[in-house]
């Protein structure tokens, strides 16, 4: 097994760049997502609808407070609405592991095939 050590520490590598790529995905989408929000309620409330106040998309869960009086500039309706949007643990933490998992899994069963197969053309 000592020949694998490399092969081990490419893994390692690899399930670290994929974990950080992810979080930067999670943290951009969260941030997008939470702007994209807030102006979609800002536009209902100016076509006098205040049906959107929740939100939920695989990765995200979003809400806002219901106004109950109109509100004529954008700092006073994040102040009075405060839209806001939270991760949602779970199904990210499915992105995250989930292939990681699979990953790890795959490439050990594709070395345990190659060395059994290898260790049938040895000569006893």
């Amino acid at each position: 097994m000592r020949n694998y050590r490399g092969w081990l520490r490419v893994g390692v590598v690899l399930s670290a760049t994929w974990l950080s790529l992810c979080v930067g995905y999670l943290a951009f989408h969260h941030h997008k997502e939470s702007e994209g929000f807030a102006r979609t309620v800002w536009e209902t409330r100016n076509e006098g609808q205040l049906a959107v106040v929740g939100q939920e998309s695989f990765l995200l869960r979003c809400e806002s407070k219901r106004l109950v009086r109109p509100v004529e500039s954008w700092s006073q309706f994040l102040a009075e609405a405060e839209p806001s949007c939270t991760i949602n643990q779970r199904n990210s933490v499915l992105v995250l592991l989930l292939p990681l998992a699979i990953g790890w899994i795959v490439a050990t069963l594709l070395i345990w095939a190659v060395l059994w197969v290898r260790a049938g053309f040895k000569r006893p």
